[in-house]
């Protein structure tokens, strides 16, 4: 028969157990914490992003998908593309989503989206295959709306038209586990795991996402370092992330960056001030220079404080292609001014 313990021994373990209670909780806490700084910052990300499941429920949907669908967050999650669109609308999605599934292989398509107002606008959505450690498959899928440039497109053909016209008349007419303490040691030690395990899949989600993004970000800490920059960037400047991560963004502009840009001087200027003035957001467009490491394009720069998470006191940048549509209002200027 087990021997009874003693009243200290009961004692000791119930501290124990309090202990590791407590440390729970405060690991819990930091991790929801961390949860919503991730959250926050694929809100900031001006593409509507999707992430789906292999039954084709949306699991994960930021901000801007919320907007350009018409519908609350809420109401979006556990759901699938019949819930909202028209069929024929969600029969294309599907099948786009199954050849992902199927072949692993992104696909890259122009698809038009309905929201609850019969709005209908245009974007260009990236759909890729994402796996995490548990081996479950996710459908991630960021769009970048451009009902705007098939707009100055239309309108460009239109005058296109017209110009034909006139020629011939003039020359002939994430999910969270939690699980319940236990009265033991080992209990407690497989929870952290399981916490640390749950944040690393979360955060390597929302990396692997910001980096299939086409919008280049940057994200600085209190000093203005830079902690993270994703795979657009790179390309935009045509940078190596590990030549700028943990450097003073400052000083990057000024010895580095500086050779990206038209106006180098004018772009240090109005960045830099936003790093002195840490309070508002900036918002502006700049030429980049072509050389053997990058293309030659507009980007438009949008930059905001960070308010909440690990990174508080720092900012979060944004650098937008814009070529795009610079080229096609060049090109309808100069059909007009030809009128």
């Amino acid at each position: 028969m087990a021997k009874r313990p003693t009243y200290e021994e009961l004692e000791q373990r119930i501290m124990k157990l309090e202990k590791a209670a407590v440390y729970r909780e405060e690991e819990e806490d930091e991790l929801r914490k961390n949860m919503k700084y991730l959250t926050a910052v694929l809100n900031r990300i001006a593409d509507p992003v999707v992430v789906k499941d292999r039954e084709h429920r949306w699991v994960l949907v930021n901000d801007a998908f919320c907007w350009i669908s018409g519908q609350p967050r809420e109401s979006l999650i556990g759901r699938s593309d019949y819930d909202f669109f028209p069929e024929k609308e969600a029969d294309i999605f599907w099948k786009r989503d199954e050849e992902v599934l199927r072949t692993g292989k992104e696909n890259i398509n122009e698809e038009t989206i309905t929201d609850s107002q019969n709005v209908t606008r245009t974007t260009i959505t990236k759909k890729t295959l994402y796996r995490n450690p548990e081996v479950e498959e996710f459908i991630v899928a960021i769009g970048r709306d451009i009902t705007e440039r098939k707009l100055a497109e239309e309108e460009l053909k239109r005058a296109h038209k017209e110009l034909e016209r006139r020629v011939k008349e003039r020359t002939s007419a994430f999910e969270i586990a939690n699980r319940y303490l236990k009265r033991e040691i080992e209990d407690r030690k497989r929870a952290e795991k399981l916490l640390r395990e749950s944040e690393e899949r979360y955060r390597s989600l929302i990396n692997d996402i910001l980096d299939t993004s086409n919008v280049g970000v940057c994200i600085l800490d209190r000093e203005f370092r830079v902690v993270w920059i994703n795979s657009a960037l790179e390309q935009y400047f045509g940078l190596q992330r590990d030549e700028m991560i943990n450097k003073d963004k400052r000083k990057l502009i000024r010895e580095r960056i500086k050779y990206v840009f038209e106006d180098a001087e004018n772009f240090k200027q109005k960045v830099i001030a936003t790093y002195d003035n840490n309070n508002y957001i900036e918002n502006f467009e700049f030429h980049v220079l072509h050389d053997e490491k990058r293309e030659e394009r507009w980007l438009e720069h949008w930059s905001q404080p960070i308010r909440l998470g690990l990174y508080t006191g720092g900012r979060i940048e944004h650098y937008t292609d814009i070529t795009g549509l610079k080229k096609a209002e060049e090109q309808l200027r100069a059909s007009l001014e030809e009128k």
